[in-house]
């Protein structure tokens, strides 16, 4: 049953990907952007919170813009604050850099089993006419998984002034 599970989560997967590449094409040509890497951040449990980082480079600037969601009495997500700035070519070289080790070259999926509660990131990027998305949640950390994907998350939040993840022990 676990071998039918995966089969069909890595056909879910890669349907995705090309949904999502066919998207970051299409804004590419209206927008002219070069580059992006957006990270979701889901808290599940008794109290839900979500965060969603966006890190886009166009043919004359890099910007960085960070959302803090809350949850409508209807259960839907909604930005409840939003800011934008313009990154720095060092910022940007930055974070291109942790983009490389932490994102690119991981798989989509690390196989850890999932747990009820916790959180997970989904982190997505789009270059060279090419999408690449990695997904971890807390079984990852919980079975000793390697975590550069929560530390990429963490490290773009804190770039774009999110303070969430200041607290040095949090997942």
């Amino acid at each position: 049953m676990i071998d039918k599970w995966r089969e069909f989560q890595r056909r879910l997967d890669a349907a995705n990907a090309d949904s999502r590449l066919r998207e970051f094409r299409e804004l590419a040509h209206r927008t002219g952007l070069v580059e992006a890497y957006h990270a979701n951040w889901h808290a599940r449990g008794v109290f839900s919170e979500k965060l969603h980082v966006r890190v886009d480079r166009y043919r004359d600037r890099c910007e960085i813009t960070a959302e803090v969601l809350g949850q409508t009495e209807n259960g839907t997500w909604e930005a409840v604050r939003t800011q934008t700035r313009l990154l720095s070519l060092s910022e940007w070289e930055q974070v291109s850099k942790w983009n490389e080790t932490c994102l690119w070259g991981l798989p989509t999926r690390d196989g850890a089993d999932a747990v009820m509660d916790g959180d997970c990131w989904r982190i997505e990027g789009f270059r060279n006419d090419e999408y690449h998305e990695v997904y971890r949640h807390t079984g990852s950390l919980v079975e000793g998984g390697v975590d550069e994907v929560y530390e990429l998350g963490k490290r773009l939040a804190t770039l774009a002034g999110l303070r969430r993840f200041a607290e040095p022990d949090h997942p």
